[in-house]
Formats: C-alpha cells, sequence, structure tokens
C-alpha cells in the first residue's frame, strides 16, 4: 500500500515540516514557555501542539473541515477565540515584564505540567490558519480512493513533525549557551515573546482569511 501511495506520502512528508518549522503562534508559544519556565514546560507544550494536529486530522476526516471552511460564521468564530488567547496570553507576558531566571532558579512558577500543554494545545487547535493548511493537504494533495487508514498515517507524520521539532526547538532555545546570550536582553525577550503574540492575535482579527 505504501507503494502505490508513495507519491503522496512524500508530498505529505514535506508539506509536514515545512508546517512544523514555518514561525507563527506555535512558535512564540513554545519559545515563550521553555524560555520563562523550564525545558521541560516547552517540551510540555510541544506535546500539546502536537496533540491538537489529531484534532485537525479527525474533523478533516469526517469532512467537517470543508464545513468550517465554507460557513463563514464557523470560521470567524474559531478564528476570534483562537484571536483572543493569543492576545490574552501576549498581554500577560508583556506586562509581568518576564525576565530569564538565572538556571539555578528556573521552575514552573506553581503551574501545572497540564497548563503547559493546554497552552500548546489550545494555541495550535484554534488557529483557523491550520485549519486551512489541513483542508488543502487532504482535497488537494490527497486523492478520495485513499484509505482512511494511509490517511490516519498522514495525520501520523503531521504529529510527529511537530511534536519533535517544537521539542527540539525546546531543547535548543534552554542550552546553557544560548540562554547566557539570551539572558542579557533581561526583560526586553519577555516584552518581544508577549508583543508578537499580541501582533499575531490581533492581525488574525482583521485578516480576512478565507478558503477559495
Amino acid at each position: 500500500m505504501l507503494v502505490q501511495y508513495w507519491s503522496e506520502l512524500v508530498q505529505v512528508c514535506l508539506i509536514a515540516v515545512i508546517m512544523a518549522i514555518s514561525p507563527g503562534a506555535d512558535f512564540a508559544m513554545v519559545t515563550r514557555n521553555s524560555l520563562f519556565f523550564s525545558r521541560k514546560a516547552g517540551v510540555l507544550s510541544a506535546l500539546g501542539v502536537a496533540a491538537a494536529t489529531w484534532v485537525h486530522t479527525a474533523y478533516t476526516l469526517a469532512g467537517l473541515s470543508l464545513l468550517m471552511a465554507a460557513s463563514q460564521e464557523v470560521f470567524t468564530l474559531v478564528k476570534w477565540i483562537g484571536a483572543s488567547y493569543l492576545i490574552y496570553v501576549g498581554w500577560k507576558t508583556w506586562s509581568s515584564r518576564m525576565t530569564l531566571p538565572d538556571q539555578g532558579e528556573r521552575q514552573e512558577f506553581n503551574m501545572s505540567h497540564w497548563s503547559f500543554f493546554r497552552q500548546g494545545f489550545i494555541t495550535n487547535v484554534t488557529n483557523p490558519k491550520t485549519t486551512l493548511f489541513y483542508v488543502s493537504i487532504f482535497t488537494q494533495l490527497v486523492s478520495q480512493s485513499t484509505p482512511v487508514s494511509m490517511q490516519v498515517l498522514y495525520g501520523l507524520i503531521i504529529c510527529i513533525a511537530h511534536g519533535a521539532w517544537f521539542s527540539l526547538l525546546a531543547a535548543g532555545i534552554t542550552h546553557r549557551l544560548v540562554l547566557a546570550q539570551l539572558r542579557r536582553a533581561g526583560h526586553r525577550i519577555g516584552q518581544c515573546l508577549g508583543g508578537a503574540l499580541v501582533m499575531m492575535g490581533l492581525g488574525l482579527l482583521v485578516s480576512r482569511t478565507s478558503y477559495q
């Protein structure tokens, strides 16, 4: 079966990597939690992002992605929820003037593991641009004759790509040499990340993103 759908599989793998490494809200959220809380917090956020990809896969296989793309009301609701969440987290990050703690002081500030996982999950699952990515993949790259088992495999590839990339990101930016350089910027790092999240949210609110 893999040989029969080899062309689709290669295309989905390439798109999955592009989806994962493209800078966006997921990138900013994982970076924020990794730098200001801990490497574990970043990895948990990465796992939340990866888990959210299964939600997109599930509704795409059920045909609901076409409904969401066609229904302006549903699409707008998802867009507003995602944008509001980004603005909320971004404002909290910016206004708190968070600074990078010394390595020995790094802790998770009484936030549960579930909190970091949830932040990654919500950031990805409410991003309408991710919805459109899935619609594009499963309507333009994947044949209607492709069995569900192969489409689930495609979903697994996308999930692994996101989980692996963002976990590597969390590990990389929390390396002691990287932190030593970033720590010199003090609270400006937090303000930049917070501002980026707010701007992404505002950009999403005013965008006219739609599926044509």
